[in-house]
């Protein structure tokens, strides 16, 4: 089988749902492409709504909130007259034409953007191949009621009635999880991690990570965990592509001997696996990823919108607590790190939400269905 997959380069979440779902498929032999739905628009709307998106993330978070709280309280507003959707709907002509070119079998579609443009191109032009989109947080997309595709694969029961309450046929909505990659799913003990990382097995890890843009009071959350914790604790905060974050904290903090700052790692699933505690932002693959490393955490919303069902989420559920500021994440972390009790049961609740997750289950209904 030959299946493209389309993303959106609006931070790194969409990407790593597109090559978690990949890595799937190429397992059972198929050909896989993935692609930048927006560059059917053109590479040049596609970098202005990337540069866009990382300006909002990195330094308006506050405007990124309040424009997302106005259109999900007005849900009417996302509709095929809004201008998102008019710019999105120009790449379906282009799409169509590669689709048909390329001779795919299926479309998967990790973007509200992909979604919009596959449904639409598929039914102008009568192309002969199944599509889906897969949502990337714990809520319902704005805007995915006008997905026009065979499969709307949903993290959980209750958002599948969200969306079919939305006017999505039941019988297309499949409770399929959030993908995430494999290697995730390879755990060893916490103790082992910590000899292979040469952390000492009296400390407690804490990884801060918020983000792939190191957006948010990384400086001041730092600091304050630093002020709370001192010694008893190795920390590892982990910057991305926030150069100058990186700067200030290894000018700050890189001579103590119990802190790493570092920009990416590439063994994170390591690195989860030797940590006790995660102070992030509610990201849709990060709180998947800690649940499937049965990660507590400790959730500050620097971003807002759409992670705000991720949070809520996770907390109703008992598997991560929130905290309003930084100087709160690092007392809420140092009241977590002295509960071993509250580190079992939040273990528990978050391994109940990995059960959910079966990206199989994606590859194998587009597999079933043709």
């Amino acid at each position: 089988m030959k299946v493209l997959i389309l993303s959106a380069n609006t931070g790194t979440g969409h990407n790593s749902v597109a090559m978690a779902v990949r890595e799937r498929f190429e397992e059972r032999g198929d050909e896989c492409v993935v692609e930048d739905c927006l560059r059917f628009v053109s590479p040049a709307v596609s970098k202005i709504i990337e540069s866009g998106h990382n300006v909002l993330y990195k330094y308006l978070q506050p405007v990124n909130h309040i424009g997302w709280e106005l259109c999900a309280n007005n849900r009417s507003a996302i509709n095929e007259d809004h201008p998102m959707y008019k710019l999105v709907m120009q790449g379906c002509t282009k799409l169509a034409i590669y689709l048909l070119q390329e001779k795919y079998d299926a479309v998967v579609c990790s973007h509200i953007f992909a979604g919009w443009m596959t449904g639409a191109a598929v039914k102008k032009y009568n192309i002969p191949v199944k599509t889906g989109i897969i949502e990337t947080d714990y809520m319902a997309s704005l805007g995915c009621e006008f997905v026009d595709v065979d499969y709307h694969f949903v993290p959980t029961k209750e958002i599948a009635e969200t969306v079919r309450g939305l006017g999505v046929p039941g019988e297309k909505v499949i409770v399929s999880g959030i993908p995430v990659k494999k290697e995730i799913y390879d755990k060893i003990s916490i103790s082992e991690a910590k000899e292979k990382l040469n952390i000492m097995s009296d400390k407690k890890h804490v990884i801060v990570m918020l983000g792939s843009m190191g957006g948010g009071p990384m400086l001041s959350i730092t600091h304050h965990l630093i002020k709370t914790l001192g010694n008893r604790i190795y920390l590892t905060i982990i910057c991305g592509s926030n150069r100058k974050l990186y700067r200030d904290l290894k000018l700050a903090y890189g001579r103590k001997n119990n802190v790493r700052i570092t920009k990416f790692i590439k063994d994170i699933s390591l690195w989860m696996d030797s940590a006790d505690a995660f102070v992030t932002k509610p990201g849709g693959i990060s709180v998947t990823e800690a649940a499937a490393k049965k990660l507590p955490m400790i959730l500050i919303n620097t971003v807002g919108g759409c992670e705000n069902g991720n949070l809520d989420y996770f907390v109703q559920k008992g598997g991560a607590l929130s905290a309003s500021n930084p100087k709160n994440a690092a007392e809420v972390c140092s009241n977590l790190l002295n509960d071993d009790g509250q580190r079992k049961r939040m273990a528990e609740a978050l391994s109940e939400i990995a059960e959910q997750n079966d990206t199989e289950l994606i590859v194998r209904t587009f597999h079933e269905k043709l």
